[in-house]
């Protein structure tokens, strides 16, 4: 409750900015000169979670800094953990960099203060349509373009080699043949007893991050916000009970570990340590289970439900800052590194998913996992179109928040799923 009530206050406070005489918002020029504005110095707030993409990002600057000699980019680090709220933070002060790296899932809320600087000029039609739909608009507010998406990430299974070939398991060719859920749970049961484990698997929805879970649900047919009605959450249905069932299933059955969803977790040091033989990560921990099981891990997709299979919105994308006083440097920022050259170049040093057509539907290459990231490639592509929209949406974030926290009685008190439903719908309602 305190650290909703906190991001609430942070919310209030840029109200307050924006109200309360703050100089007026910068936007691209409408005519004349696109070109950057010459000496300008903007600011680049970003987050690094690996060495890879610290090197990456430092490589790319400067390549920018080379093509554009006029526009200085300094670049402001902060951990990944606790990005967001710092950023919030110091905006809220009225203390603003001019450039933000930005998770999709919070697009929305800052397209609601205003925030977002307006890069239309920048962007043609055919410019726009060279993004893969789903990721590029969030960004969007009909002709109005307020950023650009950089790449993507999603949640796949990532499985022990040895204990799978040991006891014959197959792994999955394409998305046709993906395991359906009740294979994989067989598959889960079979291994644990195989190697005599506590649990067949974990994952990276630990720390308060529920949404990585909402894949499952939107296999089920959940529909959180049907009618692109923000404040309102479409869960008391026979789908998102469905949905918290099958947890509640797997905690039953002994196979996720039996930890709470809003406390960090312990996912890849559990597959890394051979006590689970399987679990749902991300495209981006390729490194870290990489150093801990060396050639010992493979990545394959998600099991379907129904029929049904579906990626979720993981990565981050760009977008320059209405206050500031080089616009047109920001904009040329902000489409250069969303470009076909550059955009290949971060996904295949980082070991993302890139999401440009033109991208998307060539050979890319990457120095390091490229088997496995192929699959995540193929993979990306089922992301159910209804979870992209609420996944970006402005309260997306305090949905993530209250899911988490409340499917932990699931794990502390055993709750039900009409108990669990209910308490969600209580906190919502208090919270908005």
């Amino acid at each position: 409750m305190k650290r909703l009530f906190s991001l609430l206050l942070v919310a209030l406070c840029f109200a307050v900015v924006f109200a309360s005489g703050a100089p007026e918002a910068q936007s691209v020029a409408k005519s004349g000169s696109l070109e950057p504005e010459e000496g300008a110095v903007i600011e680049f707030a970003y987050w690094e979670s690996t060495t890879s993409i610290a090197e990456t990002w430092t490589r790319l600057i400067a390549e920018f800094e080379q093509k554009y000699p006029g526009v200085k980019v300094n670049a402001t680090v902060y951990p990944s953990k606790g990005f967001t709220t710092q950023i919030d933070t110091r905006m809220a002060a009225n203390d603003y960099p001019d450039v933000c790296l930005v998770q999709y899932s919070n697009v929305g809320k800052y397209k609601d203060t205003g925030l977002m600087l307006d890069v239309s000029d920048y962007f043609s039609d055919e410019d726009i349509a060279g993004y893969v739909d789903g990721f590029v608009a969030p960004f969007l507010d009909g002709d109005a373009v307020y950023g650009v998406p950089l790449h993507t990430d999603t949640i796949v299974l990532c499985y022990n080699k040895t204990m799978f070939e040991e006891q014959g398991i197959r792994i999955p060719t394409g998305k046709d043949d993906a395991y359906t859920m009740e294979e994989l749970e067989g598959i889960g049961k079979k291994l644990k007893e195989a190697y005599g484990l506590e649990y067949a698997f974990a994952g990276v929805w630990t720390g308060t991050r529920a949404m990585r879970l909402m894949p499952f649900a939107y296999e089920l047919g959940v529909d959180i916000f049907p009618d692109n009605d923000f404040e309102k959450i479409n869960i008391d249905t026979p789908e998102f009970k469905a949905f918290i069932n099958l947890y509640k299933h797997w905690l039953e059955e002994g196979l996720v570990v039996a930890e709470t969803i809003s406390q960090k977790g312990t996912s890849n040091n559990m597959l890394m340590s051979g006590l689970v033989p399987f679990n749902f990560s991300g495209s981006w921990q390729a490194d870290n289970i990489e150093s801990g099981m060396p050639g010992n891990w493979g990545m394959t997709y998600l099991p379907s439900i129904n029929g049904r299979l579906s990626s979720d919105l993981g990565g981050n994308g760009l977008f320059g800052i209405s206050k500031t006083k080089y616009p047109n440097a920001v904009a040329t920022f902000i489409k250069w590194l969303s470009s076909k050259e550059i955009m290949t170049s971060f996904c295949q040093d980082g070991g993302f998913i890139p999401v440009r057509e033109d991208i998307r539907n060539e050979d890319i290459s990457y120095s390091k996992y490229d088997e496995e990231l192929k699959v995540v490639i193929d993979f990306a592509s089922t992301l159910d179109p209804k979870l992209a929209v609420a996944a970006t949406s402005p309260n997306w974030s305090l949905f993530n928040t209250i899911l988490s926290e409340e499917m932990d009685a699931l794990v502390t008190e055993n709750a039900s799923a009409e108990d669990v439903i209910s308490r969600i719908l209580a906190r919502w309602d208090e919270e908005l």
